[in-house]
């Protein structure tokens, strides 16, 4: 007699397999947790602004030396231990720096903060291993998760054991083994990670690009950190002026890779030094590009009435209420991923235009923006005049817009 299904379920004895339909599908999405960032919530999840990080993704952070990668991950360390009292971070730290008073700046609960110092991949590999064995023998024998997130500060510090090995013995040769080591490490945690829904943040180093084709910068770790996270984010900052005197720090976010929203998409995020990760950086620029309001580099223009846009980004939540925050979300999400109702042709020649600056095929600066030919066109007369890009430009970029959808597409059938 033929097995049935249910004896078939049974043979490999996989306590992790799972029939399509489970509503209890160990890959689905459980919890969301808010970044207390709407554009970071967007970057981070599917584009929605209401969303933020997901349990048992793997989120890479890179850039030069103080881009606000460390902080950002503070930030988001924070944001989940204030989910509930019983949730836990452990922080690998691998450049002998002190975390402590980081955390205790933005006001992180360090009762709930475990640091592991490491420097050697293959020690990291094996201490965060130890964790997640016991997190999933004890899960498989209670059912119940422990909430948990794991941040690596940072990649880019840690060395191989044979690069130790070397200096021990005064060899001086080239370590061939690290990117090995590195892609060990992912592979090995990836799976178990999203089966625990256990979050985990790795920062990044890295270098500048002498080749002069692409980024300026380039993400080091080689082709093992390419595949280690679900979102990889390059970092890049500028001052954050209040008058003539720095207040704090703009990160400019480039999305380099994503499950969830379209890739190479820039965004600023802004952290005052005084009130700390600014809620909602960037959503005057959002809100201009969806056609909820129009702005420029010193005013805004918002249902009939015009207002200096400092003071409007400053008290965005007195102007965006409740159901205007609602439309908001919708319009930033179809704006960020190819939704249903995303018509590329039927896009306005701005929207176009910012998507022309994403791509590079527009030079983007504070108050020009500048054709492939050299053409310079202030921003403030585009908003009058669209006739002042080429035709030609215009479905160049809804080209390039076309075959991103085709690769998002391509890619949501893959996985």
């Amino acid at each position: 007699m033929a097995l049935s299904f249910r004896q078939l379920k049974k043979v490999s004895n996989n306590p992790w397999s799972y029939v399509l339909n489970d509503t209890s599908n160990p890959y689905g999405i459980e919890e969301y947790f808010d970044t207390n960032c709407y554009i970071l919530n967007a970057v981070l999840s599917d584009g929605d602004i209401n969303k933020g990080c997901i349990l048992g993704k793997k989120y890479c952070f890179s850039g030069e030396a103080s881009t606000g990668k460390s902080l950002f991950s503070a930030y988001i360390v924070k944001s989940f231990l204030e989910q509930d009292k019983d949730r836990v971070a452990v922080i690998y730290e691998t450049e002998g720096s002190s975390v402590k008073e980081m955390f205790e700046k933005i006001g992180v609960d360090m009762e709930r903060v475990i640091v592991e110092p490491v420097n050697i991949i293959e020690e990291l590999q094996t201490n965060i291993f130890k964790y997640i064995e016991e997190l999933e023998s004890d899960y498989l024998e209670t059912k119940e998760r422990t909430k948990m997130i794991f941040v690596l500060d940072s990649l880019g510090m840690l060395v191989s054991r044979k690069e130790v090995e070397d200096v021990s013995a005064n060899k001086e040769v080239r370590d061939m083994t690290r990117a090995q080591a590195i892609k060990k490490f992912y592979r090995l945690v990836s799976l178990k990670l999203a089966l625990l829904k256990i979050p985990m943040i790795t920062i990044n180093h890295s270098y500048t690009n002498i080749g002069g084709y692409g980024d300026s910068q380039i993400e080091s770790g080689g082709s093992g950190f390419m595949y280690a996270g679900d979102v990889r984010l390059l970092l890049s900052k500028s001052q954050k002026k209040t008058g003539t005197l720095q207040s704090g720090i703009t990160v400019k976010v480039k999305v380099k890779k994503s499950r969830f929203i379209k890739e190479n998409q820039i965004f600023n995020v802004d952290i005052d030094w005084e009130k700390g990760l600014n809620k909602f950086s960037y959503m005057v620029e959002l809100a201009n590009i969806v056609g909820m309001l129009k702005a420029t580099d010193s005013k805004v223009v918002f249902e009939g009435n015009e207002y200096g846009r400092q003071m409007f980004e400053d008290n965005f939540d007195k102007y965006f209420n409740e159901e205007k925050m609602k439309t908001l979300a919708e319009r930033i999400k179809n704006n960020l991923t190819f939704g249903a109702d995303d018509n590329i042709e039927a896009m306005s020649v701005e929207k176009l235009v910012q998507y022309g600056i994403t791509f590079g095929m527009i030079q983007d600066t504070p108050r020009l923006i500048i054709l492939p030919d050299g053409t310079k066109i202030k921003k403030n007369e585009l908003k009058f005049s669209e006739d002042l890009i080429p035709e030609d430009l215009l479905e160049k970029i809804k080209q390039k817009l076309t075959e991103t959808d085709s690769e998002v597409k391509e890619m949501e059938k893959e996985e």
